[in-house]
């Protein structure tokens, strides 16, 4: 049994032994096929391992596409969440992603409610599957070097090296700003529902250090100011400075936050963060500017 992105359980059982060995000839085929032109295509240590490592990607999507078909054989006729009542086929179309270990091909069917009008399309929630052209697992993968480099072209670059996926900037920009929605979307719901009283036995380092500082960015066709700030706990444990026996509290662990907003809402969310990496304050002391 596997458990899906989304939560849900699969039985493997339902995967039958025919299909088992399916799979094994098919990976099978493609061993054989890659050892018999390793010879042409092999002359060093380097060209061995892009070699082997295209070898796996085949491989890879192999596995990935049958184990995604078992996983949405759990995909059933969906009623409407609206009205309760059935839905009907809409349309079916194969979707391409591009993965971690490999290529998929996802064959969806898309329902829709004809009172309604709403849509569903099982397997994509079954699957864990988002509205990009990336797997799951490749959009973390792609999203984190995205927030580590600052270059979308640099980013995409570095992937192609080490997985052997070849992505444009462009679409490694495309997945980094739909995550970014979406945790910008949590943080706005977190924002609106205010933070809540840390009860005495919870609360965390004494002293929050909050670094603040503004930049420009453009944003909405126009030019805007973007409010940055750095949060760190202080102490409690002590470090001295060797050249004048100055004791400071230690600087711990930092997180970041940025948003266009005014005072106000930028202070609500610098303490959202605060809450996130389980530190709750009791007085907040300013770091110079």
């Amino acid at each position: 049994m596997i458990v899906t992105g989304s939560g849900t359980s699969v039985n493997m059982e339902g995967s039958d032994e025919q299909s088992r060995e399916a799979v094994i000839r098919e990976v099978g085929d493609i061993l054989r096929a890659s050892l018999e032109r390793m010879a042409d295509e092999i002359r060093d240590m380097a060209s061995a391992e892009r070699y082997v490592q295209g070898m796996l990607r085949r491989v890879g999507s192999v596995m990935v596409n049958r184990l995604a078909a078992w996983g949405a054989q759990a995909a059933e006729r969906p009623d409407c969440t609206r009205c309760g009542r059935p839905m009907e086929v809409r349309n079916r179309q194969a979707r391409r992603y591009v993965g971690l270990v490999g290529d998929v091909e996802i064959q969806r069917t898309e329902y829709g409610c004809r009172t309604c009008g709403e849509g569903a399309v099982p397997k994509d929630h079954i699957l864990d599957l988002g509205p990009g052209c990336l797997s799951p697992e490749l959009t973390r993968v792609v999203t984190g070097a995205c927030a580590e480099i600052p270059s979308f072209e640099r980013a995409a670059a570095m992937i192609r090296e080490t997985l052997g996926v070849c992505l444009t900037a462009h679409t490694a920009a495309r997945a980094t700003e739909a995550i970014g929605t979406v945790v910008e979307q949590e943080m706005q719901e977190a924002m609106a529902e205010g933070i809540p009283p840390t009860p005495e036995a919870e609360q965390g380092p004494l002293v929050l250090m909050v670094g603040m500082d503004a930049t420009k960015a453009h944003a909405g066709g126009q030019w805007r100011d973007v409010k940055v700030a750095l949060v760190a706990p202080l102490g409690p444990e002590v470090v001295t400075n060797p050249e004048t026996g100055r004791e400071t509290l230690l600087l711990g662990p930092q997180t970041y936050g940025a948003g266009i907003e005014d005072a106000d809402r930028f202070y609500d969310r610098v303490m959202v963060r605060a809450q996130r990496a389980g530190w709750h304050p009791t007085r907040l002391r300013k770091a110079p500017g």
